[in-house]
């Protein structure tokens, strides 16, 4: 398996993309944005995390 930072990053933005409903995608987004050891890890979960709260304001 590969766990390069890039492969996780892109693994946490469709995670953001395709289940932003599911209950598990925040924390997820939140544990990787605050403890992952690579900083494009950190930056790409903070992304989505962003979205996420971006899409809460967006649904009327």
């Amino acid at each position: 398996m590969d766990d390069s930072p890039e492969t996780r990053s892109r693994y946490l933005r469709l995670v953001s993309l395709l289940w932003p409903d599911d209950t598990t995608t925040p924390t997820l987004l939140t544990d990787r944005a605050h403890h992952d050891e690579s900083d494009q890890v950190r930056t790409t979960a903070s992304e989505g995390l962003a979205r996420l709260r971006w899409l809460a304001t967006e649904i009327v």
